[in-house]
């Protein structure tokens, strides 16, 4: 008996492992949002044709495309669709020129390569695959 009324609950109840997620706290200041926003497109207007975008620190190479990317990837873009999937397309196609037979993803002439470069730049096909 037992179970015969276990079973039908079971079976006219909504099932809900667990309750709605209620946000509570402070939202997040439109500030962040418009700051954001502004980093984006600065990083879209220094990119290079090639896909490419240079720094003083570490050069050119597929980890600083690499960390690029993935701040365009992570605003909710795709290489498929919006308003960066341009510029994501032309990231990913510089990372996949700088990789090597052994799939290394490094600077050119650097066999042993960086693993800032190869991390980065791996870090950010893997998050352009699935998209």
């Amino acid at each position: 008996m037992v179970f015969a009324v276990a079973w039908w609950l079971a079976s006219v109840l909504p099932a809900s492992a667990q309750g709605l997620r209620i946000r509570t706290g402070t939202p997040v200041p439109i500030e962040v949002k418009q700051t954001s926003e502004m980093a984006l497109e600065y990083l879209v207007k220094t990119q290079s044709n090639n896909g490419t975008w240079q720094n003083s620190s570490y050069g050119q190479g597929p980890g600083v495309d690499g960390i690029c990317c993935l701040a365009l990837l992570s605003s909710g873009e795709d290489p498929n669709y919006g308003i960066y999937a341009d510029a994501i397309r032309k990231a990913l196609r510089s990372i996949i020129s700088k990789q090597s037979d052994t799939g290394l993803l490094s600077t050119s002439g650097n066999d042993h390569g960086s693993m800032y470069h190869h991390g980065f730049g791996t870090l950010a096909l893997a998050e352009a695959y699935g998209a």
